[in-house]
């Protein structure tokens, strides 16, 4: 009850709220106060206390979900209270009444300043919904800018879509008086509104992008969640909105001069039914847009979500990458672009227009071959998104598991030569390969949970939880990294806990931006940190002692148990003792060095250097693009 009370109560805000905004923007800045014969107002009067009961009732439903109490619950004054100072919803709240309070008095006053104060006021009631939505959940500089997003979106929507029903009132004004001034006074309007609407349109499409990007965050999740479908199904009634909106500026708008050469105006009466349909249709089309909208502020947004793909391929940009296929694709893409270029002439052109279009399909055809190498298999799970973080602890789990279940046929290092592999008509897959960096996680999982058809590989789900899956593609991931380590190449390392002096608990990337130099604990552990302390390698860097005792002075300690299986993966010689190995980490998390015994200060000096003047751009992972 309390949720569909709490959606209501948003739909109808937003809607009365959007409304107001635009009743005061269309009788300040596009149409006269009185060619409206006070019809704004009175629309205004309406509007104000739909918003100030609506919001009272969002409020209580947000007490009832923040209590997790039924509506008749949180109707309890200390909770009101509680959620009335204490949290920022409730202070936003109450800033709107107050608002609420200065724009009635303003409505009160019938000067035109009055009216653009009671403008401006409408517009900030308006704009300060932005801070209820899911721009306050970011950090930094994101929630700089989707906040900002927000306040433009929410503007220019109350600008555009709560004008069209003062627009369409207007129109029916003019067709009802049927005189010259009335025609000439609405197709004045209808300029400075269709110039309005552009420019609020493309606020909209900027500032829909960007939420876009926060919300979602990509293509799968647009499609493959419930939040990002809702979200498609509003980018698509935008989309009919603008193109009502284009026939009405391109077509429509034109046509109301004709009343010039028409004494009688049937054409010009015949546009502006027509401009007054349309805008109708717009605003409806506005009104189940805001309903969408109050939907997904309450939802989780997709890019929180798993997203489950629906189709049996997907893209794979890696392609791009391989130098058997680079070329052809260049080649493919340059030709798709003179294509749209050949069929943007053809529309600017009568002449030669039908060849410039068949020369555009043929060239499209010819280059859209070259496309297929970018498409691989898909599964439901491939855009999946591990909820383990790549940790030190989920990669020790993901080892335990392996040798339990997967080094029978994978091998002990997943090279695929394991005791059963001979014996099987399909060997096992190299897990150490490139390939295996052109399999998402996501794929991998369902990969372990389903099995592989055609081959004697089982699936796991009904054995092992989703939890320990992901920990087995930790492992592998981090396994893979460990033999290009090997050869030189950095590898990421998984996260892991770190205890500095004063009782302050990091991480490795909590610890982004500085060089660490991790330590696993010998005999003479604290005689070593002693001496890297005095090597002077920077402010940047961080000792770090992997060691089941208290660190020694100077240093900051790791769990050398949850370490030492994850590290040796990356030691030159697996069946080497990690016990006083030594490793360089750089400030992005990218393993640099690794020593199986502590290096000299002239080497470990120039690692330093080289780490620190000399950053990882780009992923040193091969693309392992899957063809």
């Amino acid at each position: 009850m309390s949720e569909m009370l709490l959606l209501v109560a948003r739909f109808v805000h937003y809607a009365s709220a959007i409304a107001l905004t635009g009743c005061l923007c269309f009788a300040t800045a596009i149409a006269s106060a009185r060619s409206l014969d006070g019809a704004w107002r009175r629309i205004a009067w309406v509007t104000l206390p739909i918003i100030v009961l609506s919001g009272t009732l969002w409020f209580i439903a947000q007490a009832a979900r923040v209590s997790d109490s039924p509506i008749a619950a949180a109707l309890r004054a200390e909770l009101l209270s509680t959620v009335l100072w204490h949290t920022q919803f409730g202070s936003v709240f109450a800033l709107r009444l107050g608002l609420c309070v200065l724009l009635a008095l303003a409505l009160f006053r019938r000067t035109l300043p009055a009216r653009w104060i009671a403008l401006v006021l409408a517009a900030l009631l308006l704009a300060s919904l932005a801070w209820v939505g899911h721009a306050v959940g970011e950090k930094g500089r994101d929630h700089t800018i989707h906040l900002a997003a927000d306040i433009v979106h929410l503007l220019a929507a109350g600008a555009w879509v709560g004008g069209l029903p003062m627009l369409a009132l207007f129109y029916g004004r003019a067709l009802a008086a049927a005189t010259p001034d009335a025609y000439a006074v609405a197709r004045q309007a209808t300029r400075r509104f269709s110039m309005m609407g552009l420019m609020a349109v493309a606020a909209l499409l900027a500032t829909g992008i960007v939420n876009t990007w926060y919300l979602a965050g990509s293509l799968p999740a647009l499609i493959g969640t419930e939040y990002g479908r809702w979200l498609l199904l509003k980018i698509a009634m935008f989309g009919a909105m603008v193109a009502a909106a284009a026939v009405n500026r391109q077509v429509l708008t034109p046509r109301l001069a004709l009343e010039s050469n028409d004494p009688h105006r049937v054409k010009a009466r015949v546009a502006m039914l027509k401009l007054r349909r349309n805008s109708l249709v717009e605003a409806a089309l506005g009104v189940a847009v805001v309903a969408v909208v109050a939907w997904l502020g309450s939802a989780v947004p997709g890019a929180h979500q798993q997203a489950e793909w629906p189709f049996p391929i997907r893209y794979d940009f890696g392609a791009f990458a391989e130098p058997e296929f680079s070329g052809g694709l260049w080649l493919a893409l340059a030709a798709v672009v003179l294509a749209l270029a050949l069929a943007a002439a053809a529309l600017m052109r009568r002449r030669r227009r039908v060849s410039l279009i068949a020369i555009a399909l043929v060239v499209a055809a010819l280059a859209m071959p070259r496309f297929a190498v970018l498409v691989t298999k898909a599964y439901p799970t491939s855009f999946f998104t591990s909820p383990t973080g790549y940790t030190a602890h989920s990669v020790a789990v993901g080892a335990r598991e392996f040798a339990q279940n997967c080094a029978a046929c994978h091998g002990r290092d997943g090279n695929g030569d394991g005791p059963l592999a001979r014996n099987l008509p399909v060997p096992p897959a190299d897990l150490t390969a490139a390939h295996i960096y052109g399999h998402l996680p996501g794929e991998l999982y369902w990969t372990i949970g389903n099995g592989t058809p055609g081959t004697p590989m089982p699936g796991f789900a009904a054995t092992l939880d989703e939890q320990t899956r992901w920990s087995l593609i930790d492992f592998i991931t981090a396994n893979a990294d460990g033999v290009r380590a090997k050869a030189g190449a950095p590898a990421q390392v998984p996260d892991f806990a770190i205890e500095c002096p004063g009782g302050s608990g990091s991480s490795l990337r909590a610890n982004a931006g500085r060089i660490v130099v991790l330590v696993f604990g010998g005999s003479d552990v604290a005689a070593r940190i002693a001496a890297l302390a005095n090597l002077g390698l920077g402010t940047d860097v961080t000792l770090v002692s992997a060691t089941d005792a208290p660190p020694p002075a100077g240093a900051c300690a790791a769990r050398a148990d949850e370490l030492a299986a994850t590290l040796a993966l990356y030691l030159p010689d697996r069946t080497q003792r990690v016990a006083g190995s030594e490793f360089l980490v750089d400030g992005k998390g990218w393993l640099r060095d690794a020593w199986p015994s502590p290096p000299d200060a002239t080497t470990l000096r120039r690692a330093v250097t080289i780490a620190r003047t000399m950053p990882i751009t780009a992923s040193p992972r091969p693309t392992g693009h899957v063809h």
